[in-house]
């Protein structure tokens, strides 16, 4: 696992299939990939990271997976995981996820 400060995020790029996606989040010469992403959170999370670099504030919310959104519970938990063992989520909002994650079942 590796964390990225926020104010270390040089780019992101988000590469969208037809369901979901691969966020790559570049940081101090280092980069992460995430896999599998639903495609409506992957965009929304690249174009709130893409807002972060571009004004220096860090995002205060996680974005909430989409209404009606197909996906199951552990497809969702695991692409949280994914979120955190990136960096590109803290341990707190990590846990707040992931009890609304649950608690929607």
């Amino acid at each position: 696992m590796e964390d990225f400060p926020y104010s270390k995020i040089s780019s992101v790029q988000w590469s969208g299939g037809m369901l979901s996606g691969s966020l790559i989040v570049f940081a101090s010469g280092n980069k992460a990939e995430i896999k599998q992403i639903p495609k409506a959170d992957g965009k929304d999370f690249a174009d709130r990271l893409r807002s972060h670099i571009a004004t220096g504030a860090a995002p205060a919310v996680v974005p909430a997976p989409a209404a009606g959104a197909q996906q199951d519970v552990g497809s969702r938990l695991a692409t949280l995981d994914q979120l955190r063992a990136a960096g590109a989520i803290t341990d707190a909002e990590y846990q707040d996820r992931r009890t609304q994650i649950l608690n929607s079942i």
